[in-house]
């Protein structure tokens, strides 16, 4: 029984720790230079702490299979210390993430607790269906907490011409980056220098010139899923190519066709 409540809160702090340090998983690509890995570091320890609290809630007594999982979260929890070494600099908000998301959990486990087990209901008898709806209840608050969305554009683009350049504008579904790419030059959509990602609606300003002669431009948005004080966890991108031709009326008002998708 120890194991088992010893394997769940090491799990479970793995994960919450992994979690607060997404700034740091961009580092993880850039030193083995696999873009998936820092997934993969993530999915293998929400397996374990996912199996560790069905573990316990059934009350497993394989002994075989708690040390192997108690052993991978030993060795993940010096992974990640040797990681929170290395980005040190970082730690005051590593820290303020792990707190934050230590309340997160705090919240689900709440939650689930006065779902399934106060008052008394008879969903307290039926593991098998405990367990997959407290892990809906947790994946719903991971993705109202996150924003969550399936991205794709609400309006196409619309192109207006102000003095010697123009400027897109269209939305997306989810907040997210806006790119503009004419030939091989690629215009973003920015705030004070830095790259916007927590908004809807997108603007981007291209010379007037190379429009004209490029006739044609790819729109691009990026999902970021997490975005952190160095770096951040970029989701799905989409992108979407427009044919172009001035107006010739002189007004600052132009229209874009659609063409082929990219």
């Amino acid at each position: 029984m120890k194991k088992r409540f010893f394997l769940v809160v090491l799990a479970i702090f793995n994960l919450l720790f992994y979690f607060a340090m997404r700034s740091f998983w961009s580092g993880i690509e850039d030193m083995f230079g696999i873009w998936w890995l820092a997934y993969l570091i993530f999915l293998v320890i929400v397996a374990i702490a996912v199996t560790a609290v069905i573990l316990q809630s059934i009350r497993c007594r394989n002994s075989v299979l708690i040390w192997i999982l108690l052993g991978l979260s030993i060795a993940l929890t010096g992974g990640l210390g040797y990681m929170l070494y290395m980005g040190r600099g970082s730690l005051q908000y590593v820290i303020k993430t792990f707190c934050d998301a230590l309340l997160l959990t705090a919240i689900i486990y709440f939650i689930g607790f006065m779902i399934f087990v106060y008052p008394k209901t008879k969903l307290v008898k039926y593991k098998v269906i405990k367990v997959p709806l407290f892990l809906l209840v947790f994946i719903f608050i991971l993705i109202q907490v996150f924003d969550l969305r399936i991205n794709y554009i609400t309006y196409c683009p619309v192109v207006y011409a102000v003095e010697d350049e123009y400027q897109i504008v269209w939305s997306t579904n989810a907040r997210s980056t806006g790119v503009v790419t004419v030939g091989n030059t690629s215009y973003y959509d920015l705030y004070a220098g830095s790259e916007r990602s927590q908004t809807q609606v997108h603007k981007v300003t291209v010379p007037m010139a190379a429009l004209d002669a490029a006739g044609s431009y790819t729109i691009s948005s990026t999902t970021i899923i997490y975005r952190g004080p160095y770096s951040g966890v970029k989701g799905r991108t989409i992108s979407k190519t427009f044919a172009f031709k001035p107006d010739g009326s002189g007004t600052n008002y132009l229209t874009a066709k659609m063409a082929d998708h990219k």
